[in-house]
């Protein structure tokens, strides 16, 4: 009987999986003309776009402290900066989803909160991004009219009465599992309803994510007009949303590869530079990951200078 690999190993095999295909991809569009097109981007403007890729992670951790708000767990802003810095940056030694038990975990040792508090507000964090990101994918292809779909009264109607018919279920399931049936469902049943009555109801929560992938879509639209990129308003949401997407499904830490194949794939795709493409989205995770590093540092230092 031959002895399962180690959490180890799977985590080092799955990242060699994915600096193997970021290699693959950099083979298949040429060293030199993916060197050529990653020093394309004029260097002067790299402050300015750190900076902007700072407001993901200040974001990230103001909707997690209002959904931590919301059920009654308050925290500090500095104490959601240190967790969301440091989850995120595990993401890239853990596959997909690894920075949700990492954020658990350094709850639990930096702020003693049990997991009981913890895992429905990542469980609804994850849920609100996927459900952003599917959207996102979903507009961009109907917009640049590779997914044409028939926008007459009826669909409007059909998709109205799928949502309201979803939140009344849930709302029923809500009310049975609180009268104490159910009880194997509870955990399951009161974060999907967590999450719908969250997703419509809170302002702070919508305004924290659309400013998140705001800045994101904002930073790729920088780095693709000083480069030359030839690409529409719709073309840069699939090009940021899908990549973005295939990264979080797939188990390789920090999507690492993942993201880059499938943005030349999706390049390639459009009809547009999928070398300046991929060249693109390796900027955006360098000054992503540097605006990162620099809320780490502010945040640490303030958690420091607290009394």
């Amino acid at each position: 009987m031959t002895e399962r690999p180690s959490a180890g190993v799977r985590r080092a095999l799955s990242l060699l999986v994915g600096i193997g295909l970021l290699t693959a991809v950099v083979w298949r569009l040429g060293l030199t003309t993916f060197l050529q097109a990653l020093g394309e981007l004029p260097l002067g403007v790299l402050p300015l776009a750190v900076a902007i890729g700072a407001v993901p992670p200040v974001c990230y951790a103001w909707r997690w402290r209002r959904i931590l708000e919301l059920a009654d767990q308050p925290i500090s802003l500095v104490d959601a900066l240190r967790v969301t810095v440091a989850a995120t940056t595990a993401n890239y030694l853990v596959p997909a989803f690894g920075w949700a038990p990492a954020k658990i975990v350094l709850a639990r040792r930096w702020l003693r909160m049990g997991v009981t508090q913890t895992v429905p507000s990542v469980v609804l964090e994850q849920l609100i991004d996927l459900t952003v990101l599917a959207v996102l994918a979903g507009s961009g292809l109907v917009l640049i009219g590779k997914l044409p779909i028939p926008l007459r009264s009826g669909t409007f109607a059909v998709f109205a009465a799928v949502v309201v018919a979803v939140v009344l279920l849930l709302g029923v399931l809500g009310s049975v599992v609180r009268r104490g049936r159910l009880t194997g469902m509870r955990r399951m049943l009161s974060v999907s309803w967590l999450f719908v009555a969250t997703m419509l109801g809170d302002p702070l929560v919508w305004s924290a994510t659309a400013g998140r992938w705001a800045a994101e879509l904002f930073v790729l639209g920088l780095l693709a007009a000083l480069s030359g990129l030839q690409i529409g308003w719709a073309g840069l949401i699939v090009l940021l949303a899908v990549p973005a997407l295939a990264g979080a499904l797939v188990p390789i830490p920090g999507g690492i590869g993942i993201r880059e194949a499938s943005g030349v794939a999706i390049a390639a795709w459009l009809g547009i530079d999928p070398a300046v493409a991929g060249a693109i989205l390796v900027w955006h995770r360098a000054v992503t990951l540097l605006g990162l590093a620099g809320v780490g540092v502010v945040s640490a230092v303030a958690g420091e200078a607290r009394p």
